[in-house]
């Protein structure tokens, strides 16, 4: 069961993902699969393991993040702890650390399990590995004498890091007391929040989400992603409209099949990307309407934003980033996929495409679906 408000801890972190690198697998993300994760964790584990994990809400963007105690109870910083305490402190960490890493090793292990729930099994344990990794110790606090982590399933942006958002540098500031003091939101207001409630246009329940169903049987939130208006109609999505910096993509223009060159890949450079490019597929739809979508990428050294083009010709627009995972180009969504304010849609999650180079010197791509779903998609270079 979720907890009620008045359980609710007080604000720990926050911060945006500037200089943070969300940790994941194959486009599963540690931080989007929060609630499940936690609630993974205390179904297995007990409340005391999970209480140790900070719990997440984002904003209408995705990018930034506050980080709740799970429980109530007087904060103190790390680094003000006296020796003793820290050591103490310290130990705890380590025990749930052991613990979540016992439990992740028997997730991968084959259980006879059919292959479809063998492979979300070996998913969720990846993730998990993930869990007890932050920043340093700045995101490290003690609530009541437990330790508790913000920032978990995130690492440090190295200053080279190609994967890096376009930005001026971190922008993480921790609260001030009267911000610790403000009440909290509603846990199931943060879920909302977390998981946007536009996502069952382009998805259903997140792949943790369905493995819990799958395994652990766990009851999940179904009404958390229904299709409502945001709180606050033409609020920050006014500032920016969604595709206003460059053209709608047109409907009947060529393009040629992505090439992946080897030096690329030798190198880890993705500057090839430059330019324009559209993803396309049969089967990649709107999971509400069934009717196809385009996706519409404008890259600059491997960064850029993403359009979507749905089906009543509603433009909506993300950050993206491009990358190289081995021989494989990944493009993931860094923010939440943000529509025009008058056209009703709240922000959801987008598609991470991957390509995979062949013997033919064309590249094999897909388009993953947060829940796991995977789909066959073209990656087609635009005319200037």
């Amino acid at each position: 069961m979720h907890r009620e408000h008045s359980d609710i801890g007080p604000l720990l972190d926050s911060g945006t993902l500037t200089e943070l690198r969300p940790l994941g697998e194959g486009g599963d993300q540690v931080f989007r699969s929060a609630p499940e994760l936690r609630h993974a964790i205390e179904q297995r584990l007990g409340p005391d393991v999970a209480a140790a994990l900070a719990i997440p809400q984002s904003d209408e963007s995705g990018s930034r993040f506050d980080w709740y105690a799970p429980n109530p109870g007087t904060v103190r910083r790390w680094s003000s702890l006296a020796e003793d305490e820290l050591a103490t402190a310290k130990a705890r960490l380590d025990e749930v650390e052991r613990r979540i890493t016992a439990l992740a090793d028997e997730m991968s292990r084959d259980d006879g399990s059919s292959k479809d729930v063998q492979r979300k099994r070996q998913s969720l344990a990846r993730l998990l590995r993930q869990v007890m990794t932050y920043p340093d110790a700045s995101h490290l606090f003690l609530v009541d004498h437990r330790p508790v982590i913000a920032f978990w399933g995130f690492s440090r942006r190295a200053e080279s890091d190609p994967t890096a958002p376009l930005g001026d540098g971190i922008t993480i500031g921790h609260p001030t007391d009267a911000q610790r003091m403000r009440p909290p939101p509603s846990l199931a207001d943060r879920v909302s929040r977390l998981f946007s409630a536009r996502k069952p246009r382009l998805l259903t329940v997140g792949a943790v989400g369905a493995l819990l169903l799958l395994t652990l049987g766990l009851v999940l939130l179904r009404d958390r992603t229904e299709n409502t208006a945001p709180d606050e109609p033409g609020a920050a999505a006014d500032e920016t409209p969604p595709g206003s910096q460059w053209p709608a993509p047109g409907e009947d223009e060529p393009g040629e099949p992505i090439v992946i060159p080897i030096d690329a890949i030798a190198t880890g450079s993705t500057d090839f990307l430059t330019g324009q490019w559209r993803a396309l597929g049969d089967q990649l739809t709107d999971n509400a309407s069934g009717q196809p979508i385009q996706l519409t990428y404008r890259m600059q050294a491997g960064r850029g934003e993403v359009l979507v083009k749905e089906q009543d010709g509603t433009l909506c627009r993300a950050d993206v980033t491009a990358s190289f995972d081995g021989r494989v180009l990944v493009l993931t969504p860094l923010t939440d996929v943000r529509c025009p304010a008058d056209s009703g849609l709240p922000p959801y999650y987008g598609v991470t495409v991957t390509c995979q180079p062949t013997t033919d010197q064309r590249s094999s791509c897909t388009g993953k679906y947060p829940d796991g779903e995977e789909v066959r998609v073209e990656l087609l270079r635009q005319p200037d």
